[in-house]
């Protein structure tokens, strides 16, 4: 199982790098308005602007919350919650998802035209 502290790492990651351009050209809109609370509050940990205290983390309603929109995340990639994610390129390499690929490591998003 990945560690809390990876799943927050990789949604701030999408958040801060990705949001925009899956919301253009992914059709991300509805994934993102649905955990409009976590992916921020991932983004401001992550960037040091905000502290979570040790003793609310167990158990708390925005561990909840970050577990949930990690697992949609998953979902929406259409890959294994379960396995060890090593980065949020690692998990768009792995998806099947048609509207995000990989090409040397540079993230694309949108379909592909023949």
């Amino acid at each position: 199982m990945i560690s809390l502290e990876k799943q927050i790492e990789i949604l701030a990651d999408l958040s801060i790098n990705y949001q925009d351009n899956l919301i253009e050209h992914g059709g991300w809109a509805e994934f993102f308005r649905e955990n409009d609370l976590a992916l921020p509050f991932c983004a401001l940990l992550y960037l040091q602007l905000t502290a979570w205290h040790p003793d609310y983390r167990k158990a708390s309603q925005m561990e909840i919350l970050v577990r949930k929109t990690f697992y949609a995340l998953c979902d929406e990639l259409q890959i294994e919650r379960g396995r060890k994610h090593l980065s949020l390129p690692d998990m768009f390499r792995q998806s099947p998802n048609e509207d995000v690929w990989v090409v040397d490591d540079a993230i694309l998003i949108g379909s592909v035209e023949a």
